[in-house]
């Protein structure tokens, strides 16, 4: 069986299905070859998904706006470029499923398949659909989402409830590059600041103006995201205890599954990982976004502490962080509460259906 995979621009609509070619490749015998994948070419996918030895293309990623501006003239023009280009690829490659979790770059793939007439499976994370979601639900052979809340968000289509594919080395991490250099202190808690795939700068800013306070009594690795690395001026005395990177794969699992607080976007993919290694967390949401409508549902459900970034200073992040960190109670509650969440045997059940098109 061949499958192309398609998403990318950012990271969440990449990590999903990066969890199930995971699975795919470990648990059932493919192959890289059996894949391709069709991304962007500025987005941080292309260097992850050749790790794999898969096959990757890009095409132009053209925006759909529902407000006014300039690019909204000559954003059509990349969508028929990439419907085109899609097309070669698609015809060249012949799979049997295209799959996508999202993002604009996946909507002339999308098109394209359907022209060819090959089946579609779309994949939906987030607990409002995007505009790209929506937009290819019409097109897709089965729709299956990671919460049962999104079960009636797409008409008379076909929807299945799998839960959020995980990825193998978060479940099962490794540690070999990244570890050694960091001579983590295991007498002091550590906090995991991770801003997305392609990082947060207000994050980064409060981060960075609250470490000499945090330092003190905690040790930190933040991933700031590729090229937002934050200078920081530290006193010597704590300085070794705080590690920047841009990016980190193949030992996010190790430091998630390390770590006694996580600081983190509201990307659905990353508190689906978060909750899956029943780790307490910091979720600050991304302003006036569906991150917020995240943000909301995990937080009412007690299995994340939910802060604005609006209004937030350093000095009140760093005491949300003693409030978690000094309170066991109130760890141990925000992860019973996430254990109720996870649904463990997600990538199996996404197997499933995309066996069906065998």
């Amino acid at each position: 069986m061949k499958i192309l995979f398609t998403g990318g621009g950012t990271m969440g609509s990449v990590s999903p299905l990066l969890a199930q070619i995971d699975y795919l490749l470990s648990e059932h015998g493919f192959l890289p070859s059996d894949f391709m994948w069709i991304g962007t070419a500025t987005g941080p996918e292309k260097e992850v998904i050749e790790r794999y030895d898969i096959t990757f293309k890009s095409i132009p990623a053209g925006k759909l706006r529902r407000y006014f501006s300039l690019k909204n003239f000559t954003d059509p023009l990349k969508v028929s470029r990439g419907y085109l280009q899609s097309l070669e690829y698609i015809y060249k490659f012949k799979p049997d499923l295209i799959i996508t979790a999202g993002s604009f770059v996946s909507v002339p793939v999308v098109l394209a398949a359907k022209s060819l007439r090959k089946p579609v499976l779309i994949h939906q994370l987030d607990l409002r659909p995007g505009l790209a979601n929506r937009i290819m639900s019409k097109f897709a052979d089965i729709i299956t989402v990671s919460w049962p809340e999104l079960l009636n968000k797409f008409g008379n289509k076909k929807v299945i409830w799998v839960g959020t594919p995980i990825r193998k080395h978060i479940l099962e991490p490794i540690s070999g590059t990244l570890h050694p250099k960091l001579d983590l202190d295991d007498d002091l808690p550590l906090i995991l600041v991770m801003g997305g795939g392609t990082g947060a700068v207000a994050i980064n800013r409060l981060i960075g103006n609250a470490l000499q306070d945090l330092l003190s009594r905690y040790q930190v690795v933040h991933i700031a995201g590729i090229g937002k690395k934050v200078e920081i001026d530290l006193n010597k005395e704590f300085s070794h205890r705080y590690w920047q990177f841009e990016y980190i794969h193949d030992d996010l699992g190790h430091l998630i599954n390390r770590a006694d607080l996580i600081i983190s976007r509201a990307g659905i993919g990353t508190i689906s990982e978060i909750l899956a290694c029943s780790k307490p967390s910091i979720i600050i949401p991304i302003p006036n976004s569906h991150q917020e409508e995240n943000a909301a549902y995990f937080g009412d459900q007690g299995a994340v502490k939910v802060i604005s970034q609006v209004g937030q200073s350093p000095l009140s992040l760093a005491s949300e962080i003693d409030n978690i960190l000094l309170d066991i109670k109130q760890q141990e509650l925000l992860v019973n509460n996430a254990s109720l969440l996870v649904k463990q045997n997600a990538n199996e059940l996404l197997t499933q259906e995309i066996f069906k098109f065998k």
